[in-house]
């Protein structure tokens, strides 16, 4: 992707559901892409924006993705510390 910076983190957001996701450089250059996973979460299949995603990577709590977005303000990343960011 040319002109992005790295690491980068995106919210798409429809309907109270958000998806998560965070780019990032791996060791070998590619780029890596993790999201936010609730491995609890019933396995289906949610639109947001037109596209479908597995409902294991979208949150409905808004609380959620404010921490994720204060810790990437304040440190650069998103540690493993909310329910698990993989990729």
């Amino acid at each position: 992707m040319v002109g992005a910076c790295w690491p980068e983190l995106v919210c798409q957001a429809e309907n109270g559901k958000y998806l998560l996701t965070l780019g990032e450089l791996g060791e070998n250059g590619q780029v890596v892409v993790r999201t936010l996973t609730i491995p609890d979460a019933d396995p289906r299949m949610v639109a947001i924006l037109g596209d479908f995603w597995d409902s294991r990577t979208i949150t409905e709590e808004f609380q959620d993705v404010i921490k994720v977005f204060q810790e990437f303000h304040s440190t650069g990343t998103v540690g493993n510390s909310l329910n698990s960011l993989s990729e």
